[in-house]
C-alpha cells in the first residue's frame, strides 16, 4: 500500500498496514502488508521453525530499482499466484468521502511465521510492492508508532502518500488468532487510515491472513481515485506477503 518514519530499538506491522526493528524474540540484521520479486532464498533468509514457529533473522533487501519498477512489470508477477489464493477485493462507500477496502488470502506457513513477517516493520519496504518508506519511530508509552511512505501514480501524476500509524499487536501469544491493529497517529494525506490484519490458523502448515482498511484522503486527491489505486494495491502487497512467508518456510525446509 503505500505510507512513510526512523527508530532504533527492539521490536518487530500495518501499511498494509497492516509487518517492528530488531523483534523482541527473533533478531533482525514496519500495524496486515511481501516480495515484488521471487527473490527470496536461503542466502537472503534464515529461519528456525518446529512445526508452527518460523523466525526471521534477515528479509531480503530489494534493490531501489526493483522498488521503482514500472506498473507494467509488477503487473507480470500476479498471474504466478493462482488466482483462487486471494479474495475478490470488497469496497464499502459509508459515506462520501470514505471507504472501506477488504480482503484476505490463504497462506502456506504456520501463523507464527507470518506474523514475524508483518511485525518486522523495519523491513516492510524490503518486501511491499510501492512501498518506500518503513521505520518505527519513537513514542510515548512503549506505544509502536509506524510511520510509512509510498509513491503512487493517481490520474497520472506522481503521488507521495505518508502516515505515521500507532500499531496494537493483540493476542500474540495465541498460536490459533492474533491480529494487529492500525490506527493514524499523523498524516498529511489522511483524514483517517485506520485498520487490522487479522492472522487465523487453519491448520499447522497453513494461515489465512484478512485486511482491511478504512480510509479518508485529504486535498484535492479524489476518494474514488484513492480507491481505485488501494484496490489495485491490496492484491499485491496480499500476494507478497504471501511470497515473503512462503519463501521463508521454504529456506526452512532446505536447512
Amino acid at each position: 500500500m503505500r505510507h512513510g518514519g526512523a527508530m532504533e530499538g527492539a521490536r518487530g506491522a500495518a501499511f498494509v498496514p497492516g509487518l517492528a526493528v530488531e523483534r523482541r524474540a527473533s533478531a533482525y540484521g514496519m500495524q496486515a502488508d511481501w516480495v515484488g520479486h521471487a527473490r527470496l532464498g536461503a542466502p537472503h533468509a534464515a529461519v528456525w521453525a518446529g512445526a508452527s514457529k518460523c523466525t526471521v533473522s534477515k528479509l531480503p533487501q530489494r534493490r531501489v530499482r526493483e522498488r521503482r519498477s514500472s506498473r507494467s512489470s509488477r503487473a507480470r508477477i500476479a498471474p504466478a499466484v493462482p488466482c483462487m489464493a486471494i479474495d475478490a477485493v470488497q469496497i464499502e462507500r459509508p459515506n462520501r468521502d470514505t471507504r472501506v477496502v477488504k480482503s484476505g488470502i490463504r497462506i502456506a506457513a504456520p501463523l507464527s511465521c507470518v506474523w514475524d513477517v508483518l511485525t518486522a516493520y523495519n523491513q516492510l519496504a524490503d518486501v511491499v510492492p510501492n512501498l518506500a518508506v518503513s521505520r518505527l519511530v519513537p513514542a510515548p508509552n512503549g506505544i509502536i508508532r509506524l510511520e510509512q511512505c509510498g509513491v503512487q501514480k493517481i490520474l497520472g501524476f506522481e503521488f507521495q502518500a505518508a502516515v505515521t500509524m500507532d500499531m496494537t499487536e493483540q493476542n500474540k501469544d495465541n498460536d490459533n488468532l492474533r491480529s494487529i491493529v492500525f490506527r493514524l497517529a499523523a498524516s498529511r494525506d489522511f483524514k483517517r487510515f485506520e485498520g487490522v490484519w487479522f492472522l487465523t490458523k487453519i491448520n499447522d502448515r497453513f494461515t489465512k491472513l484478512n485486511y482491511e482498511v478504512l480510509i479518508s484522503p485529504k486535498g484535492f486527491v479524489p476518494v474514488s481515485a484513492v480507491e481505485w489505486r488501494i484496490k489495485e494495491d491490496v492484491p499485491a502487497n496480499l500476494l507478497a506477503v504471501k511470497r515473503a512467508c512462503e519463501a521463508l518456510v521454504a529456506a526452512t525446509m532446505r536447512q
